[in-house]
């Protein structure tokens, strides 16, 4: 009669060596994954350093997750990609090359106009919206790209809502490509 029993398939063994390696290879514990840790920084402001990632702890209650930040360097931290890649050296010890995407491609990807670009520009904004007025918000605060792909924007639209400003931003991107 075996002795040891695996309590999530119920499969029996007669050595608790056959048990253990069973569940690493049958029922291995699943990795944080990237979503997890998404999820866990969703409501933190960056740049964040290691203390400010570390406060958040107790309000998304991930022990897991709360080990392996405490393994971070004490830098500051600009973006969740930044973090993810900094775990990544962390959890397997070896250090990643610098050009990696969050440092080589994201100053450019900062400047280029995309729809989260947009977004963040009309983040609070109230609609609706015509088009002239939306070109003088994104000359107050845009980038002269977005300035440039905004004023191909029809002109007799009215933006209603974030929605329709968006649809437009994709027809004139489309466009271009």
């Amino acid at each position: 009669m075996a002795q040891f029993k695996c309590q999530i398939c119920g499969q029996e063994f007669e050595q608790r060596s056959k048990l253990l390696q069973h569940m690493q290879t049958s029922h291995p514990k699943q990795a944080t994954s990237a979503s997890d840790l998404q999820h866990y920084l969703k409501d933190i402001n960056f740049p964040a350093n290691k203390n400010d990632l570390l406060a958040h702890a107790p309000v998304n209650r991930n022990e897991e997750l709360t080990d392996l930040i405490q393994k971070l360097p004490k830098k500051n931290y600009r973006d969740s990609a930044e973090v993810s890649r900094a775990l990544g050296e962390a959890i397997s010890h070896e250090d990643k090359p610098n050009y990696q995407p969050s440092e080589k491609g994201g100053k450019k990807s900062l400047k280029a106009p995309s729809a989260s670009h947009l977004a963040s520009l009309f983040k609070g904004v109230n609609f609706p919206k015509s088009s002239e007025e939306i070109q003088e918000i994104t000359a107050k605060k845009g980038n002269e790209d977005m300035q440039k792909l905004v004023k191909e924007f029809a002109p007799e639209l009215c933006f209603k809502n974030m929605a329709d400003l968006e649809k437009e931003f994709g027809r004139v991107t489309s466009q271009k490509s």
